[in-house]
């Protein structure tokens, strides 16, 4: 299966899509991590990346799409994948289609109060890798560049389900996957 985990920030894709990819027994592809990997090698245009990323803003559609076509090109994708966090953008979602049939898109719901009560708990947990400041922003990017993105999915025929993202997580991945089989058990909305 080919399996998108989309959402806002904070939402809970990361953690959705790894539980998934393992259930499923494919990889979990973040397009976020993809950024950070290929950050870490000392690649300069990948440190940009980052550091646009850093900052709340949108990766740019060709650098992502890129890492990420080339990534799913890999061998152990050939039986599927669990992708998150993308495609954010129209020109990445019409990429993504070119290259792949996709089963399923699921798009964390949660409001955003819940997003920044989450943010809070990652700041006490030691983690500095989301900055409130570019919260606003990063939710506003979902909301006017990203839903876009998965009507066209939806247009081109890919199960579009909304799920909230509120729960437990561990309750979460089990109605996701309840859904696989029968893309039925929880609403899917177009």
């Amino acid at each position: 299966m080919r399996i998108l985990v989309s959402g806002p920030p904070l939402a809970g894709k990361t953690r959705q899509g790894g539980n998934l990819a393992r259930a499923l027994g494919v990889p979990h592809v973040s397009s976020g991590g993809l950024i950070r990997e290929a950050a870490a090698t000392g690649d300069p245009a990948a440190m940009r990346l980052l550091g646009l990323v850093s900052d709340g803003t949108l990766a740019p559609s060709d650098a992502i799409t890129r890492l990420v076509i080339t990534r799913l090109a890999e061998p152990d994708c050939r039986e599927g994948f669990v992708l998150d966090g993308f495609p954010r953008r129209l020109p990445e979602a019409e990429a993504l289609l070119d290259h792949h049939v996709v089963d399923a898109l699921f798009v964390l719901e949660a409001p955003a109060d819940v997003l920044f009560e989450r943010l809070r708990y990652r700041a006490s947990q030691g983690r500095a890798d989301d900055d409130p400041s570019t919260l606003p922003r990063r939710i506003l990017a979902f909301e006017i560049e990203t839903r876009p993105a998965h009507a066209l999915l939806s247009d081109a025929g890919v199960p579009y389900c909304r799920v909230d993202a509120t729960g437990d997580p561990d309750e979460i991945s089990r109605a996701i996957l309840e859904t696989l089989p029968t893309r039925a058990a929880i609403p899917c909305f177009s």
